[in-house]
């Protein structure tokens, strides 16, 4: 017996896939808005050399 091709589960397997795309699409997007803003937040409150450092002044040798 020959099956009847049902027009429906192509239609389904196509929603499917984009359903599947466009869900890991927005995972995608998620995953890079929250790595921003992470990378944000580390780098404005830790700094790699102290502020104190900048502000003292340079070493001088008296001049002869």
């Amino acid at each position: 017996m020959k099956q009847k091709n049902n027009p429906k589960t192509g239609v389904f397997r196509v929603l499917s896939g984009l359903k599947t795309k466009i869900f890991l699409l927005i995972c995608i997007f998620l995953v890079s808005v929250f790595g921003i803003l992470l990378s944000n937040c580390l780098m404005t409150s830790q700094t790699a050399f102290a502020k104190i450092d900048f502000l003292q002044s340079a070493p001088t040798q008296p001049l002869l």
